[in-house]
Protein backbone atom coordinates (compact mmCIF):
# COMPACT_ATOMS: atom_id res chain seq x y z
CA UNK A 1 0.00 0.00 0.00
CA UNK A 2 1.46 3.32 -1.04
CA UNK A 3 1.47 6.14 1.46
CA UNK A 4 0.98 9.63 0.11
CA UNK A 5 2.21 12.77 1.77
CA UNK A 6 1.91 16.34 0.52
CA UNK A 7 4.69 18.69 1.47
CA UNK A 8 3.86 22.37 1.33
CA UNK A 9 6.84 24.73 1.41
CA UNK A 10 7.00 28.48 1.12
CA UNK A 11 9.86 30.66 0.03
CA UNK A 12 11.11 33.18 2.52
CA UNK A 13 11.10 36.70 1.11
CA UNK A 14 14.69 37.05 2.23
CA UNK A 15 15.75 33.88 0.42
CA UNK A 16 14.95 30.20 -0.06
CA UNK A 17 14.60 29.23 3.65
CA UNK A 18 12.09 26.61 4.68
CA UNK A 19 10.87 28.55 7.69
CA UNK A 20 9.98 26.97 11.02
CA UNK A 21 6.47 25.90 9.93
CA UNK A 22 7.67 24.19 6.77
CA UNK A 23 10.47 22.38 8.62
CA UNK A 24 8.12 21.13 11.33
CA UNK A 25 5.67 19.87 8.66
CA UNK A 26 8.46 18.03 6.87
CA UNK A 27 9.74 16.45 10.09
CA UNK A 28 6.22 15.37 11.09
CA UNK A 29 5.55 13.82 7.69
CA UNK A 30 8.87 11.95 7.69
CA UNK A 31 8.21 10.62 11.21
CA UNK A 32 4.76 9.39 10.18
CA UNK A 33 6.17 7.77 7.05
CA UNK A 34 8.80 5.96 9.10
CA UNK A 35 6.16 4.81 11.59
CA UNK A 36 4.01 3.39 8.81
CA UNK A 37 6.94 1.62 7.16
CA UNK A 38 7.99 0.14 10.50
CA UNK A 39 4.40 -0.87 11.20
CA UNK A 40 4.07 -2.78 7.94
CA UNK A 41 7.41 -4.48 8.47
CA UNK A 42 6.52 -5.47 12.03
CA UNK A 43 3.10 -6.77 10.95
CA UNK A 44 4.56 -8.95 8.24
CA UNK A 45 7.11 -10.44 10.62
CA UNK A 46 4.50 -11.04 13.32
CA UNK A 47 2.52 -13.47 11.16
CA UNK A 48 5.47 -15.47 9.91
CA UNK A 49 5.40 -18.45 7.52
CA UNK A 50 2.71 -18.62 4.88
CA UNK A 51 0.77 -15.68 6.40
CA UNK A 52 3.77 -13.33 6.34
CA UNK A 53 2.39 -11.27 3.44
CA UNK A 54 -1.29 -11.35 4.46
CA UNK A 55 -2.95 -8.03 5.15
CA UNK A 56 -6.67 -7.96 5.81
CA UNK A 57 -8.40 -5.76 3.24
CA UNK A 58 -10.93 -3.72 5.23
CA UNK A 59 -13.76 -1.75 3.61
CA UNK A 60 -13.84 1.70 5.21
CA UNK A 61 -16.45 4.50 5.15
CA UNK A 62 -15.66 8.11 4.40
CA UNK A 63 -13.81 9.67 7.31
CA UNK A 64 -15.37 12.33 9.52
CA UNK A 65 -12.12 14.19 10.07
CA UNK A 66 -8.32 13.98 10.33
CA UNK A 67 -8.51 11.98 13.58
CA UNK A 68 -10.12 9.13 11.58
CA UNK A 69 -7.35 8.88 8.98
CA UNK A 70 -6.47 5.47 7.59
CA UNK A 71 -2.87 5.96 8.72
CA UNK A 72 -4.04 6.07 12.33
CA UNK A 73 -6.07 2.90 11.78
CA UNK A 74 -3.07 1.11 10.24
CA UNK A 75 -0.83 2.17 13.13
CA UNK A 76 -3.36 1.15 15.79
CA UNK A 77 -3.74 -2.29 14.23
CA UNK A 78 0.02 -2.68 13.87
CA UNK A 79 0.41 -2.10 17.62
CA UNK A 80 -1.87 -5.12 18.07
CA UNK A 81 0.22 -7.16 15.60
CA UNK A 82 -2.31 -7.05 12.75
CA UNK A 83 -1.71 -5.91 9.17
CA UNK A 84 -4.64 -4.13 7.51
CA UNK A 85 -5.11 -2.61 4.07
CA UNK A 86 -8.01 -0.11 4.29
CA UNK A 87 -10.01 0.73 1.14
CA UNK A 88 -12.84 3.27 0.89
CA UNK A 89 -16.25 1.95 -0.20
CA UNK A 90 -19.89 3.06 0.05
CA UNK A 91 -21.93 0.98 2.51
CA UNK A 92 -23.85 -1.26 0.13
CA UNK A 93 -20.86 -1.68 -2.18
CA UNK A 94 -18.86 -2.91 0.83
CA UNK A 95 -21.44 -5.62 1.52
CA UNK A 96 -21.31 -6.81 -2.09
CA UNK A 97 -17.50 -6.77 -2.08
CA UNK A 98 -17.48 -8.86 1.11
CA UNK A 99 -19.83 -11.41 -0.45
CA UNK A 100 -17.60 -11.63 -3.52
CA UNK A 101 -14.42 -11.97 -1.47
CA UNK A 102 -13.03 -8.68 -2.79
CA UNK A 103 -12.50 -7.49 0.79
CA UNK A 104 -11.77 -9.50 3.93
CA UNK A 105 -13.77 -7.41 6.36
CA UNK A 106 -15.83 -4.27 7.00
CA UNK A 107 -14.80 -1.56 9.41
CA UNK A 108 -18.17 -0.96 11.07
CA UNK A 109 -21.65 -2.52 11.01
CA UNK A 110 -24.27 -2.98 13.76
CA UNK A 111 -25.22 -6.24 15.42
CA UNK A 112 -27.32 -8.40 13.13
CA UNK A 113 -25.19 -7.76 10.05
CA UNK A 114 -24.79 -11.52 9.59
CA UNK A 115 -28.49 -11.67 8.67
CA UNK A 116 -28.13 -9.36 5.68
CA UNK A 117 -24.99 -10.82 4.11
CA UNK A 118 -24.93 -14.06 2.14
CA UNK A 119 -21.55 -15.36 3.36
CA UNK A 120 -20.45 -16.49 6.85
CA UNK A 121 -19.07 -13.58 8.85
CA UNK A 122 -17.92 -12.98 12.42
CA UNK A 123 -17.99 -9.79 14.47
CA UNK A 124 -15.38 -8.33 16.76
CA UNK A 125 -16.32 -8.22 20.42
CA UNK A 126 -15.02 -4.69 20.97
CA UNK A 127 -17.15 -1.85 19.62
CA UNK A 128 -15.81 0.47 16.95
CA UNK A 129 -18.15 3.20 18.09
CA UNK A 130 -21.67 4.46 18.67
CA UNK A 131 -23.82 6.49 16.30
CA UNK A 132 -27.21 8.08 17.00
CA UNK A 133 -30.47 7.04 15.34
CA UNK A 134 -31.95 10.19 13.79
CA UNK A 135 -35.52 10.96 12.74
CA UNK A 136 -35.79 13.97 10.38
CA UNK A 137 -39.17 15.59 9.68
CA UNK A 138 -40.67 18.90 8.58
CA UNK A 139 -43.04 18.90 11.56
CA UNK A 140 -41.40 20.08 14.81
CA UNK A 141 -44.19 18.44 16.80
CA UNK A 142 -42.95 14.99 15.77
CA UNK A 143 -40.35 13.99 18.36
CA UNK A 144 -40.37 10.20 17.92
CA UNK A 145 -41.71 7.33 15.86
CA UNK A 146 -44.83 7.10 18.01
CA UNK A 147 -45.83 10.57 16.77
CA UNK A 148 -46.05 9.37 13.16
CA UNK A 149 -49.68 8.95 12.13
CA UNK A 150 -49.47 7.42 8.67
CA UNK A 151 -46.87 9.83 7.28
CA UNK A 152 -44.46 8.34 4.75
CA UNK A 153 -40.97 7.69 6.10
CA UNK A 154 -37.86 6.96 4.03
CA UNK A 155 -35.25 4.41 5.10
CA UNK A 156 -32.13 3.09 3.41
CA UNK A 157 -32.93 -0.13 1.57
CA UNK A 158 -31.21 -3.07 3.27
CA UNK A 159 -30.70 -1.34 6.64
CA UNK A 160 -31.84 -3.87 9.21
CA UNK A 161 -32.04 -1.63 12.29
CA UNK A 162 -34.52 0.73 10.61
CA UNK A 163 -36.68 -2.20 9.53
CA UNK A 164 -36.65 -3.49 13.10
CA UNK A 165 -37.78 -0.14 14.48
CA UNK A 166 -40.57 0.19 11.92
CA UNK A 167 -42.06 -3.30 12.16
CA UNK A 168 -45.80 -2.95 11.65
CA UNK A 169 -45.65 0.59 10.27
CA UNK A 170 -47.32 0.60 6.87
CA UNK A 171 -45.99 3.67 5.08
CA UNK A 172 -42.27 2.92 4.78
CA UNK A 173 -40.39 3.89 1.61
CA UNK A 174 -37.15 1.89 1.29
CA UNK A 175 -34.75 3.95 -0.80
CA UNK A 176 -32.02 2.19 -2.82
CA UNK A 177 -29.98 5.36 -3.30
CA UNK A 178 -29.25 5.84 0.37
CA UNK A 179 -29.06 9.09 2.38
CA UNK A 180 -28.48 11.45 -0.58
CA UNK A 181 -31.59 10.17 -2.40
CA UNK A 182 -33.52 10.21 0.88
CA UNK A 183 -32.56 13.86 1.40
CA UNK A 184 -33.71 14.79 -2.10
CA UNK A 185 -37.03 12.98 -1.68
CA UNK A 186 -37.61 14.74 1.64
CA UNK A 187 -36.88 18.18 0.22
CA UNK A 188 -39.12 17.53 -2.80
CA UNK A 189 -41.98 16.46 -0.56
CA UNK A 190 -42.08 12.88 -1.82
CA UNK A 191 -41.74 11.58 1.75
CA UNK A 192 -42.69 13.18 5.04
CA UNK A 193 -39.76 11.95 7.13
CA UNK A 194 -36.55 9.93 7.01
CA UNK A 195 -34.85 7.64 9.49
CA UNK A 196 -31.08 7.17 9.33
CA UNK A 197 -27.96 7.16 11.48
CA UNK A 198 -26.17 10.33 12.47
CA UNK A 199 -23.02 9.50 10.50
CA UNK A 200 -24.95 9.04 7.24
CA UNK A 201 -26.91 12.23 7.89
CA UNK A 202 -23.70 14.18 8.39
CA UNK A 203 -21.87 12.93 5.30
CA UNK A 204 -24.95 13.44 3.10
CA UNK A 205 -25.22 17.13 3.92
CA UNK A 206 -26.70 17.35 7.39
CA UNK A 207 -30.22 18.37 8.34
CA UNK A 208 -31.88 20.13 5.38
CA UNK A 209 -32.94 23.73 5.88
CA UNK A 210 -36.44 23.94 7.30
CA UNK A 211 -36.43 20.42 8.74
CA UNK A 212 -35.99 19.12 12.26
CA UNK A 213 -33.82 16.26 13.54
CA UNK A 214 -34.55 14.21 16.66
CA UNK A 215 -32.20 11.66 18.21
CA UNK A 216 -34.35 8.66 19.09
CA UNK A 217 -31.74 6.07 20.00
CA UNK A 218 -28.22 4.84 19.47
CA UNK A 219 -26.51 2.11 17.44
CA UNK A 220 -23.35 0.31 18.49
CA UNK A 221 -21.18 -0.82 15.58
CA UNK A 222 -18.49 -3.48 15.36
CA UNK A 223 -15.92 -4.63 12.82
CA UNK A 224 -16.76 -7.75 10.81
CA UNK A 225 -14.57 -10.33 9.06
CA UNK A 226 -15.23 -13.22 6.74
CA UNK A 227 -15.57 -16.27 8.97
CA UNK A 228 -12.46 -17.89 7.50
CA UNK A 229 -10.41 -15.12 9.11
CA UNK A 230 -11.83 -15.60 12.61
CA UNK A 231 -8.35 -16.37 13.96
CA UNK A 232 -7.56 -12.68 13.47
CA UNK A 233 -10.36 -11.49 15.76
CA UNK A 234 -8.29 -11.21 18.98
CA UNK A 235 -5.81 -8.90 17.27
CA UNK A 236 -8.60 -7.01 15.53
CA UNK A 237 -10.29 -6.43 18.89
CA UNK A 238 -7.04 -5.26 20.48
CA UNK A 239 -6.38 -2.89 17.58
CA UNK A 240 -9.94 -1.56 17.74
CA UNK A 241 -9.49 -0.64 21.40
CA UNK A 242 -6.24 1.20 20.60
CA UNK A 243 -7.86 3.00 17.65
CA UNK A 244 -10.86 4.11 19.70
CA UNK A 245 -8.64 5.32 22.53
CA UNK A 246 -6.59 7.35 20.05
CA UNK A 247 -9.76 8.92 18.66
CA UNK A 248 -10.89 9.96 22.12
CA UNK A 249 -7.51 11.47 22.90
CA UNK A 250 -7.62 13.33 19.57
CA UNK A 251 -11.06 14.79 20.23
CA UNK A 252 -13.06 12.33 18.11
CA UNK A 253 -16.84 12.42 18.14
CA UNK A 254 -18.77 10.29 20.62
CA UNK A 255 -17.34 6.77 20.72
Amino acid sequence: MQDHFEFRTARNRAGWGWGRGGLLLLVSAVVLMCQLQAAHAQQALSHGGKDAEKCLVMAMPEVLGPQNSYENYILAMSQAGLCVDPVWMPNDRARIALEKGEVDGIFARPAGFEAVVSVPVVAGTMRVGRVPEILVTSDPAITGLDDLKGQSIATWLGTKWTDDLLVGYANVVRVPGGPVMMQNMLKLGRVDAMLLDGYSLKVSGGVPTGFHAREIGEITVYSWLLARYSDYLPKLDAGTVIYRQNLQVGGGERF
